[in-house]
């Protein structure tokens, strides 16, 4: 029986287990020889811990890439629910866990946007420089950042699949360059080059709007 999402977890005590040796549990590979009910429990609590650890960063991902709150939940359910009935997905030394979470979670963002045909709208105050108001603006500086915003919002609408993916990724999330290449199932140099582009892109087409992007990624 899966832990509801929308319910607050509580950590389990003691547990000190990383996230390999918690889908060992869930998946059984740990070799324990226990009866039914305390091997379920076991997988429950396992299962637990590994949302606890790793729900508000799928939420996030998600709910930057669908801009939905209901999408959000469902994408969420979507990957947890795979980790609880297929755990073996995760391939133990060719990724981290996390790396491979945030692909998941960035495939299935992708395959309900590409059903709904919609196009995801992400903000990306995060990484401009703001100029600032002049004098000479009637507008609040409040409403000049939410018009700011629907521009910013509507070019980045306009960018290819993966430039938004890259951007997100990196400048939202945090993500080397290196993990992204690995989500996004790309080289370190694509995803390089899909940076560029994107920033390129969107700085010639909000020049009005803001003074520069930021040109360095994080490429640790």
């Amino acid at each position: 029986m899966l832990v509801n999402l929308n319910k607050s977890l509580q950590p389990q005590r003691g547990t000190s287990l990383d996230d390999e040796n918690l889908l060992a549990l869930i998946s059984n590979r740990n070799g324990a020889n226990d009866g039914a009910s305390d091997e379920t429990s076991k997988r429950q609590q396992a299962f637990t811990q590994l949302l606890n650890n790793h729900l508000d960063n799928v939420r996030a991902l998600a709910w930057r890439t669908l801009q939905s709150h209901a999408d959000t939940d469902e994408v969420a359910q979507e990957v947890f629910l795979k980790i609880w009935n297929k755990p073996e997905s995760f391939k133990p030394g060719k990724a981290k866990f996390s790396t491979w979470l945030y692909r998941v979670t960035l495939n299935a963002c992708i395959d309900r946007q590409r059903k709904a045909k919609t196009v995801p709208i992400e903000p990306l105050e995060a990484i401009l420089v703001d100029e600032g108001p002049t004098p000479e603006q009637a507008l609040s500086t409040a409403q000049q950042n939410l018009q700011r915003i629907d521009r910013v919002n509507a070019a980045i609408a306009k960018l290819p699949e993966r430039q938004r993916h890259a951007i997100t990724l990196s400048h939202f999330e945090e993500i080397s360059n290196i993990e992204a290449a690995h989500i996004l199932d790309t080289s370190v140099e694509a995803v390089e080059s899909l940076l560029g582009r994107a920033r390129r892109s969107l700085k010639a087409t909000l020049s009005k709007d803001i003074g520069q992007l930021l040109e360095t990624g994080n490429n640790t």
